[in-house]
């Protein structure tokens, strides 16, 4: 069964591309369980099933109550129509409407529940709404257009598996106009725009602004009965005349059409047909809305294999002119719209300086944060990109000199939720650090949490410094310092200090911490005195993340002790481990053969059942395995 909606994408803060991963549920539930009222000849509640579904719906499987009435009522249930067979989006969503027997009694307040199966559905199967006094008068529905045509840059789904990006096109926005009698249920209304050719044969128009949010019958393009229409940059081809239909079908038994609404795309304001061509034109005709909409869909731009040549776009020291401007776009769409230069031309992040700054020294966590992220993209971007950008290593240096001695101060500071942030970026500034060490180090001798930033910076800058060493072996002496200090002094610890950095990782783990339980599995069985604290982490009701580290460090320090042993069954026995956890216990050579028993056991019933095919089959090739001579520990 095709499921819908209800999706999160994973939009990575990378130009002209965003990678996606979708998480669907049914479009099924009541779809308008968050209105609170209805008009007195409302009919009933709109219950949608799953797109496409087999279920056979009937009253019986819903319950009304009411406060005006001792016993639940009974429910009946009638179909409105959507006024529409030719488009399946429209066709097999099956829209129900769920009242009691006899109407709604104005003044009472009604829930109605849904008692059949439900299989992760969007909407509530529970809704609740007063019944107004009076009853609506429903009324003629208009469409107005609100902008365009024009060539600009829209989020639509995207090629090739991404979730969306930004596309030129030729768009035209159009509104519903709708009574305001209805100011109080327009939430609940229902829309759905059309187009319709010199022979009368209708489109549905069906934006979706990405793979994770396909239309639905309780969304248009945007919010409050704003939709749009769109057609092709380069070919935008003829006018078309657009219809909506609309109805509050709580009410109503259809939707009623609108008026014809004409729409000539070829009289679309602009010709260019890339992003920076656009603004490139905006900024000609000095248009200060259509320069900010640009600006700020630029960042998300569709990829292109090969960027226009220079002369078809606007400088870069054009756009930061256009940041600093009266009227200017949003400082984060300045921001977002620089990456693509520093991309596409090798603009210099220099330049980028002085802003990046001033939001630095602006005292606002907001205008902070953006900063940090832009520096951090910057960075990233030119120390990773391949082929190395021209000069990169040198912008940045240049980009970071600027920025420096304010970064010094928030992160000596500590007080600034990006403080660490910030710790983390100004590690490729070692050769110039050696003025800012001092402050850095009274920053980390502090016994409170504002210390973390300072002593994460010098891990970075100083890791060699037996200051550094001393001071985080003193700050794992003050509780709310020992997790930080124990995993950077495993870090930075020279071998002779292994024991001790060893010993912090312990005392950090016997807490919980979950980096310190991974970094004494990467110690190996030079970690062995850790044997009881991983086994305790495992036997524990600890959360899963932790368990599971605490799982792949014992089997690589543990030494074959009872405990560990111990542990290992009870992990096996009560937790259910995926089936690669399962095929990690080889790593114990010859060591792992005292858990053979345990091993034979899960495949007998009961606990056989509890098993899927994959930790059936992971525990026979380790029964065979471990049962074999020449088992050794793997490295």
């Amino acid at each position: 069964m095709m499921r819908l909606l209800l999706a999160f994408c994973l939009l990575f803060a990378l130009p002209g591309a965003s990678a996606c991963s979708c998480v669907f549920r049914e479009e099924a539930g009541f779809i308008h369980a968050n209105l609170n009222q209805l008009p007195a000849n409302a009919r009933g509640a709109l219950f949608q099933l799953p797109y496409a579904s087999r279920i056979t719906l009937k009253a019986t499987a819903f319950t009304i109550e009411s406060d005006r009435h001792p016993q639940p009522l009974k429910a009946e249930i009638s179909w409105p129509r959507l006024g529409t067979t030719a488009q399946h989006l429209l066709r097999e969503r099956m829209l129900a409407r769920v009242g009691p027997v006899g109407g709604f009694q104005p003044g009472a307040r009604y829930t109605i529940t849904y008692h059949g199966k439900v299989a992760d559905w969007a909407y509530p199967t529970r809704t609740e709404f007063t019944i107004d006094t009076a009853a609506l008068d429903v009324g003629d529905y208009q469409l107005q257009l609100t902008s365009g045509p024009v060539r600009r840059l829209v989020q639509l789904v995207d090629d090739g598996g991404m979730c969306a990006s930004n596309q030129p096109a030729v768009v035209a926005e159009f509104s519903y106009v709708i009574p305001d009698r209805y100011a109080a249920y327009r939430s609940a209304m229902i829309y759905a725009s059309e187009t319709v050719d010199s022979a009368g044969k209708a489109r549905l128009i069906a934006h979706s602004a990405m793979l994770c949010a396909p239309w639905t019958l309780v969304a248009t393009a945007n919010e409050n009965g704003s939709d749009m229409v769109h057609a092709s940059c380069e070919r935008p081809g003829t006018a078309v005349a657009v219809r909506g239909r609309a109805g509050l079908l709580e009410v109503e038994d259809q939707l009623r059409t609108t008026n014809l609404l004409p729409v000539d795309f070829k009289a679309a304001i602009g010709r260019a047909c890339t992003g920076y061509g656009m603004l490139k034109e905006a900024i000609a005709e000095a248009d200060r809305e259509r320069i900010a909409d640009l600006v700020c869909a630029l960042g998300a731009e569709a990829w292109r294999p090969n960027p226009p040549p220079p002369s078809a776009v606007p400088s870069f020291t054009t756009l930061l002119a256009l940041g600093r401007a009266r009227g200017a776009p949003p400082k984060e769409c300045v921001y977002n719209a620089s990456l693509r230069w520093i991309d596409d031309f090798q603009a210099d992040p220099a330049l980028l300086g002085p802003d990046l700054l001033d939001d630095l020294q602006s005292n606002d966590e907001a205008r902070i944060a953006r900063a940090t992220q832009t520096l951090d993209y910057i960075s990233r971007r030119l120390r990773h990109r391949a082929p190395p950008a021209p000069n990169g290593a040198v912008h940045s240096a240049a980009l970071l000199q600027q920025i420096l001695p304010q970064a010094v101060q928030l992160i000596a500071e500590g007080r600034s939720a990006n403080a660490s942030a910030l710790a983390g970026l100004i590690g490729p500034m070692r050769p110039h650090i050696a003025p800012y060490l001092p402050a850095l180090f009274d920053a980390g001798a502090r016994r409170s949490v504002d210390a973390i930033p300072a002593l994460e910076a010098l891990a970075q800058l100083a890791p060699d410094d037996p200051r550094l060493h001393a001071l985080l072996r003193q700050a794992a002496a003050t509780p709310a310092l020992l997790e930080t200090a124990a995993t950077l002094y495993d870090r930075v610890a020279p071998p002779d200090q292994a024991a001790a950095a060893i010993a912090l990782l312990i005392e950090a783990a016997r807490r919980g911490n979950n980096t310190a339980i991974y970094a004494l599995g990467q110690r190996g069985r030079a970690a062995g005195a850790a044997v009881p604290i991983l086994a305790a982490q495992l036997r524990d009701s600890s959360p899963a993340a932790v368990r599971t580290n605490a799982y792949s460090s014992l089997i690589a320090v543990s030494n074959g002790e009872p405990e560990a042993t111990a542990a290992f069954e009870s992990a096996l026995l009560h937790h259910q481990l995926p089936d690669f956890l399962l095929e990690e216990l080889e790593k114990l050579g010859d060591k792992g053969r005292s858990l053979l028993p345990t091993l034979k056991r899960m495949l007998l019933p009961p606990l056989r059942s509890k098993l899927d095919t994959d930790q059936q089959r992971a525990v026979k090739r380790l029964i065979q395995r471990l049962q074999t001579p020449s088992a050794a520990p793997q490295p």
